[in-house]
């Protein structure tokens, strides 16, 4: 970074300065915070033009009006400068940045590579690149979408998709119903179930025509062998992929070009993308991107064009949009163009719904868009009605607007954690949520203690991120035992905040130091709203000691001699996690049931000399 600091009267002096080179820029305001991310093939001509006169785009004038120094990065190439940029909106999260949904979270398709551990490829769907040798295709926002699209394609491509191919003996249901070769008991050859694959592959790469050609010759092949058989079952198969060509949505196919229209409704936006061969439309999809308000409609298109197509199998030539781009639309040109090795054009056409070939697409769209928005509004007005409600029940002087629950989870003490969610206006805060490893209490049932743990770790002022951001309320899962605990805990760091317990056998809501509980009517709005913040904590802390568990299986002590399930379990037990074994003497291990001291001297040793450096 070239750390600028500028007052407004010399920016545009420091304009002079800037190269004529690709790179990031990074608008800041008065406070010196990040408030717009940038990339530009010319740094100094895309700068720039934020100060000239006469701005066409009211939004971007009031991005302007609050700019007060930048800051910039060079970059060898326009690639690097769109990676970095996207680095730097995920870092600042900037108020005049569109931020996409991480793409890493949208389900797609796995097919394994072979390997000593993967004897056969294997189909699945995930939700993140972890294995980088595998192949990965067809990223969607609609599992359920996807998960038919698998569905059609195993009818055409029988391969295996179970976890536990490479453990059975026998063949399942799905060689029966003819969705899998059954490969796991050598139905069919390792060479024949490859080619299966690759023909997969290849369909999935949207090669079609590759595909068909080499199924053609296949087909001569086993005819002339005399081989009719499996001729005719590759006959089938072609015919299947010819019907399925033009029907099957989701996955890349070569096309002349995409179109992109975003849709408005009351500052709620939605993205349409559609795909164009042959000035049909083969392919629609979408994405609700919320309710935007500060953004011009150039951002949200780069924002989208440089996700969608930084995964993308296939890029096309041409892709129309239906607004303006700004000087930035030049460097996304430069970068597809270089990621497809041929010339890719980005062409802005405003009045694009005006074609008669998009005009229903957009209708229907339109129509969908309208009727989310309803539902958000109406499940905002019950979100206020419940607020209002909790208020009036718990004489609250402020409206609840943050309101955090509290969970502890584990399992007669052992492998302990804390949830901490957040609802914001009613709704879930998920970027607020926060997970916490119990760590001073012994590992013995004791809630009451675990809960004041995880409160006083979330008031300490050790905590930069949450200590300043406190709710208008917290609720305890739990009854009077808990709800006074954390009370003593609040008039210690003197924070004069709300607190309540919710019980769930007989969901009673309890105030500190009163012995009965406060009778909420158990069909109001608010105590659902209660129950909803109690249930998301509760499954938020499960999940997070289901790992702990998960993880503690896979041991460290399973690699010590004389250390079987039963001795690791009951060390587990007595210490709580492997970090206290790691840190325990070797008496304290002699404590533990069945650790003679021998044991534990081995046990002390292998830890003395594999520490982490």
């Amino acid at each position: 970074m070239s750390n600028l600091a500028l007052d407004v009267s010399s920016i545009k002096e420091n304009l002079k300065n800037l190269p004529n080179q690709p790179g990031v820029y990074l608008m800041l305001d008065g406070k010196g915070k990040v408030i717009y991310v940038g990339k530009a093939s010319n740094l100094k001509k895309r700068v720039s033009s934020y100060f000239r006169k006469n701005l066409p785009d009211p939004k971007t004038r009031r991005l302007v009006r609050k700019i007060k120094s930048f800051d910039y990065e060079i970059h060898s190439s326009e690639e690097a400068a769109i990676i970095r940029e996207r680095e730097l909106i995920r870092t600042y999260s900037p108020q005049y940045n569109f931020q996409f949904m991480d793409d890493k979270e949208y389900p797609m398709i796995r097919i394994t590579a072979l390997s000593d551990e993967e004897p056969f490829s294997r189909l699945f769907i995930v939700r993140s690149v972890d294995y980088p040798n595998d192949y990965y295709f067809g990223r969607k926002t609609d599992v359920k979408a996807l998960r038919d699209s698998v569905r059609s394609l195993r009818k055409i491509f029988p391969v295996a998709n179970k976890s536990y191919c490479f453990r059975t003996k026998k063949y399942c249901l799905d060689f029966s119903i003819k969705r899998c070769t059954a490969p796991c008991v050598e139905k069919i050859s390792k060479a024949d179930y490859q080619r299966i694959i690759k023909q997969l592959i290849l369909f999935l790469q949207g090669k079609r025509k590759d595909l068909i050609e080499n199924l053609y010759q296949e087909m001569n092949e086993a005819s002339n062998k005399r081989d009719f058989e499996n001729a005719a079952k590759i006959r089938d198969r072609i015919i299947h992929i010819e019907k399925t060509i033009d029907s099957q949505k989701g996955f890349p196919q070569p096309r002349d070009k995409d179109i992109l229209i975003l849709i408005e409704n009351t500052n709620f936006y939605l993205i349409i993308n559609l795909w164009i061969r042959e000035n049909q439309i083969i392919n629609s999809d979408e994405k609700f991107l919320g309710r935007i308000e500060a953004l011009p409609e150039s951002e949200i298109f780069k924002s989208f064009i440089t996700n969608y197509y930084l995964s993308s199998e296939f890029i096309p030539s041409e892709i129309e949009v239906s607004g303006e781009l700004d000087e930035d639309g030049e460097v996304l040109e430069i970068w597809l163009s270089k990621k497809k090795g041929t010339s890719v054009k980005i062409i802005p056409r405003p009045n694009l719904i005006s074609s008669s070939i998009i005009k229903l697409q957009v209708r229907r769209f339109q129509l969908e868009l309208g009727e989310k928005v309803r539902t958000i509004q109406k499940r905002k007005q019950l979100a206020e009605k419940a607020l209002e409600e909790l208020k009036d029940y718990l004489k609250l002087v402020d409206l609840p607007k943050r309101i955090e629950t509290y969970d502890i989870s584990n399992i007669q003490g052992t492998l302990a954690v804390g949830s901490m969610v957040v609802f914001q206006d009613g709704s879930p805060l998920k970027s607020e949520y926060r997970r916490f490893k119990i760590k001073a209490v012994k590992p013995e049932p004791n809630d009451v203690a675990m809960l004041q743990e995880v409160l006083t770790r979330r008031l300490s002022k050790e905590d930069q991120k949450f200590a300043q951001r406190l709710p208008d309320l917290f609720v305890i899962d739990g009854g009077k035992p808990q709800v006074n605990a954390i009370h003593s805990i609040l008039k210690r760091f003197k924070k004069n905040i709300p607190v309540i317990g919710l019980a769930k056998r007989e969901e009673e809501v309890f105030i500190p130091l009163k012995k009965a509980p406060l009778l909420i009517p158990k069909n109001s709005d608010a105590q659902r709203l209660l129950q909803q913040g109690r249930d998301e904590a509760h499954r938020f802390a499960i999940n997070y000691h289901k790992k702990r568990r998960i993880s503690q299986k896979k041991s460290e002590l399973d690699n010590i001699p004389g250390i079987g399930e039963k001795r690791r379990n009951t060390l587990l037990h007595y210490f709580g996690d492997i970090d206290q074994i790691k840190a325990a003497t070797i008496d304290q291990l002699c404590e533990v049931d069945g650790i003679h001291r021998a044991l534990a001297e081995k046990i002390h040793l292998y830890f003395i000399t594999n520490q982490k450096v």
